[in-house]
């Protein structure tokens, strides 16, 4: 994977608020999607990656788009109890 795919990639994965396994698989999922294009487009720069792919914010949203509102309700609950403790 080339530096701008890689820099890309850790802009999505740092902003994601869950990191449990469902989210676990999509980004590898999506890394291997950015490894396999840089692989055929090397030269292409941070910038390109946004306008193919889109902004982070933009693909987190997406991803939450298409999961079921009781996943992350649950997620958020053990979440919160965590931090309490």
């Amino acid at each position: 994977m080339t530096k701008e795919a890689l820099h890309y990639y850790n802009q999505v994965k740092k902003k994601f608020p869950l990191h449990q396994k469902e989210e676990k698989q999509f980004l590898e999922s999506f890394k291997q999607t950015l490894h396999h294009y840089s692989k055929n487009h090397p030269q292409i720069s941070y910038d390109d990656y946004i306008q193919i792919f889109g902004e982070p914010y933009a693909i987190i949203s997406s991803y939450y788009e298409h999961i079921e509102s009781e996943y992350i309700i649950e997620q958020m609950k053990i979440k919160k109890s965590f931090i309490k403790n």
